[in-house]
């Protein structure tokens, strides 16, 4: 699972700033990522469906341990893939975004987790064949545009 988000993380980082840098930032967040499962740190940390969002002390722990873990990933990737002039700005960067992504969500998982368990059935069909019927139009716009003669640039 860490390799999964890891490679992630590397394909966008190589996008923004060059091949070196993701490959060294999705191989230090994979590793980074298995220490912390080790460590017992992991999304679904104290997790237990509740009709409000809620954040215990080890949540914001491990959103910190986080916001730095990656601070420090995006720093020394920079300085690997020779960016030193801006290693401490990417690495700034990349460390709050991901944290603050981290705490915002972990105290919303619990309350969707319990909106979604207490659905009324007839509801949840309905959303899924809303789903559905979204999909098949999203799938035929390609298709009306080629259609309509529509140049998309």
């Amino acid at each position: 699972m860490s390799a999964i988000r890891g490679s992630g993380f590397a394909l966008g980082a190589a996008y923004l700033y060059g091949g070196t840098f993701g490959a060294v930032f999705g191989a230090l967040s994979t590793l980074g990522q298995a220490v912390a499962y080790r460590a017992d740190i992991r999304p679904t940390i104290n997790y237990q469906p509740a009709k409000r969002p809620r954040i215990t002390k080890l949540q914001v722990l491990a959103a910190v341990n986080r916001t730095v873990g990656y601070a420090v990933t995006g720093y020394i990737s920079a300085l690997t893939a020779g960016q030193r002039a801006n290693a401490m700005s990417v690495g700034l960067k990349a460390g709050l975004a991901i944290g603050a992504v981290t705490a915002i969500a972990m105290p919303f998982t619990p309350f969707v987790e319990w909106s979604a368990d207490h659905v009324p059935e007839k509801r949840m069909g309905v959303f899924g064949v809303g789903l559905i019927l979204v999909g098949f139009t999203l799938q035929s716009v390609q298709y009306g545009l080629a259609l309509l003669d529509v140049s998309v640039r």
